[in-house]
């Protein structure tokens, strides 16, 4: 099978969970199928792609193109403005990225167009009559929906409400074109299904690659006994993931940190706005990572990981990994939406508050607790989330036959 990607982004380095979805995703197609790439990128992206090439030497990136900025930028989104589209695109929409998608599928005879994010699907079009796979991962509209409704600002209120609008009627008309709309976990389609009886959405869950799967774990007993250790994760430029911190820092961990005054929490997490930053470093007790070089190694020394997500949508795939490493978690509702666990078996799921920081210290306090639920999860992952499983649902979905 020969399949055209058309990307919005390339997915290297592993830094957020679309990439580590779209990554895992052709790493496997690539063994067996033919896999050739059109994409976007952002600074550095020539580089990435040698890196991208280097991780997985079967697939063929045909070009490249840098993403719209500046004066173009603003051109385009007054464009999208007037034609009411959502404004996003406005970053996505190049004349010589159309041009190189049509001289692409002239020259070659592909039998499926996987075009990756809602950003890439003004090109539907341009693809037919060969069969179209949109991964949206997640219900875009419902994101900024979720997102107006937690917002405390009145101004960022009324922008997402009307972001989500916008993209909403976006989905309704553009949707329908593909043959097969995916996303990641029940609720998105379900949602999707209900705004878009018409679109053919199918649901196929994030995985645990098997690098991390096949990881060397520390077993929890050889972690010090003398030491309590908490990692958050999460890319604090997203707002949803900031805003849970802040809740975390502010409601819970002082309740966590009066009971356990040496207890550490380590921040691991990237771009944090500056005065989410500044109540970081005010936190006592509280470490902040950027970046790290191995990011099992960071979840295997820690006791406890957490996930206070404000909002959101989809399946995270930061808490699939914690998952699959062992590690015992508590987390919000939302962060652990789309992933089938049970509560006191799997994971704790607890609503930000004094609930939260009582679940966190029963972990602490209790190793035998902490090694049986980090057993569970590890299994849930391996039975549920792997590779293989996944892959199969895709080559479904890839086949003609089946989406035609």
């Amino acid at each position: 099978m020969r399949i055209l990607y058309l990307l919005q982004d390339l997915p290297y380095p592993l830094t957020n969970g679309v990439r580590v979805k779209l990554f895992n995703l052709i790493s496997y197609i690539a063994k067996s199928h033919e896999c050739h790439i059109l994409s976007f990128g952002d600074k550095d992206f020539h580089s990435r792609a040698q890196e991208l090439q280097e991780k997985v030497p079967n697939i063929r990136i045909l070009d490249l193109f840098p993403l719209n900025s500046g004066l173009a930028l603003h051109l385009k989104r007054l464009n999208c403005l007037l034609r009411r589209k959502p404004l996003f695109l406005a970053r996505w929409n190049n004349n010589a990225f159309a041009k190189a998608v049509m001289q692409t599928l002239e020259s070659t005879q592909y039998d499926v167009v996987h075009l990756d994010a809602l950003g890439m699907a003004s090109y539907v079009h341009l693809c037919q009559p060969t069969p179209t796979i949109i991964s949206t991962t997640d219900a875009t509209s419902l994101v900024y929906r979720r997102a107006a409704k937690a917002n405390r600002s009145f101004i960022g209120k009324v922008y997402q409400y009307s972001a989500s609008r916008s993209i909403a009627r976006f989905e309704r008309n553009i949707l329908p074109a593909f043959n097969k709309v995916h996303v990641v976990s029940k609720l998105d389609r379900d949602y999707l299904l209900s705004q878009i009886p018409k679109a053919n959405i199918e649901c196929i869950e994030h995985v645990v690659p098997d690098e991390v799967l096949q990881y060397p774990r520390a077993s929890l007993s050889s972690l010090p006994r003398n030491e309590k250790r908490i990692l958050f994760t999460g890319n604090l430029r997203c707002d949803s993931i900031s805003k849970g911190l802040l809740a975390f820092l502010s409601v819970a961990y002082p309740l966590i940190r009066k009971e356990y005054p040496d207890v550490e929490l380590t921040v691991l997490g990237r771009d944090a706005p500056s005065n989410v930053r500044k109540q970081i470093e005010n936190a006592s007790g509280v470490h902040l990572l950027e970046w790290v070089e191995d990011y099992c190694a960071e979840i295997i020394k820690t006791h406890v990981v957490v996930f206070p997500d404000w909002t959101g949508t989809g399946i995270k795939t930061r808490v699939l990994y914690a998952l699959a490493l062992g590690k015992p978690i508590v987390a919000s509702p939302v962060a652990l939406e789309g992933i089938e666990v049970q509560d006191g078996m799997h994971c704790f799921r607890r609503e930000v508050d004094g609930e939260f920081a009582k679940a966190v210290m029963l972990l602490l306090n209790n190793q035998e607790l902490r090694r049986t639920m980090g057993q569970n999860a590890r299994r849930l992952i391996l039975d549920r989330y792997n590779a293989e499983m996944s892959v199969q649902k895709w080559l479904k979905l890839y086949n003609c036959k089946e989406i035609v």
